[in-house]
C-alpha cells in the first residue's frame, strides 16, 4: 500500500505547523475589515464582509496579514493569526495521528475547526450563535 498523503494548506501559527484540509479551505485573503461583536469569546475578533458574504473571523494565533475562510457545518468561517507557507499534497505524518501531515522534517497537526466552534457556542455567547 502507497503512503497516505492529504491535500491541503500549510500555516505558520505563532512558531507551530497548522494544516487546513483542502476539503474545508475555500480561499485565502487579506485581513479584512473586522466589526467587534459586544460580548463575543476573546478568539472571535468580530464579522467581517469577505467576496459579499458576511462571516465569523476567528484567531488563531497573533499573525493579522492574511485570512483563510474555511466552510465548517455548512457555515462560513474566516481565520486569521497564521501566514500561508505553503498548498498541496502532503504525506501523513509518520508516528502522529491520520490527521496529521509532514512537511520539512516538522509535523503539521490539523485545525480542529469542531473543538473552535464548540468553544465559541458555549459560555455565555451560547445563545448569541446557535448554541
Amino acid at each position: 500500500m502507497g503512503e497516505l498523503k492529504r491535500g491541503g494548506l500549510l500555516l505558520r501559527v505563532d512558531g507551530a505547523l497548522i494544516f487546513i484540509p483542502a476539503s474545508i479551505a475555500l480561499r485565502i485573503s487579506a485581513h479584512p475589515e473586522v466589526v467587534h461583536v459586544p460580548g463575543a469569546p476573546s478568539e472571535l475578533l468580530g464579522m467581517a464582509v469577505s467576496e459579499g458574504e458576511i462571516l465569523p473571523v476567528v484567531a488563531i494565533g497573533g499573525d493579522r496579514a492574511q485570512m483563510v475562510v474555511c466552510m465548517h457545518a455548512s457555515e462560513l468561517v474566516g481565520f486569521v493569526g497564521g501566514a500561508v507557507i505553503g498548498s498541496g499534497i502532503f504525506p501523513t505524518a509518520d508516528g502522529a495521528s491520520s490527521d496529521a501531515v509532514s512537511f520539512g522534517g516538522e509535523t503539521a497537526l490539523t485545525l480542529d475547526i469542531a473543538r473552535i466552534f464548540g468553544r465559541l457556542r458555549g459560555g455565555a455567547w451560547a445563545g448569541r450563535w446557535g448554541g
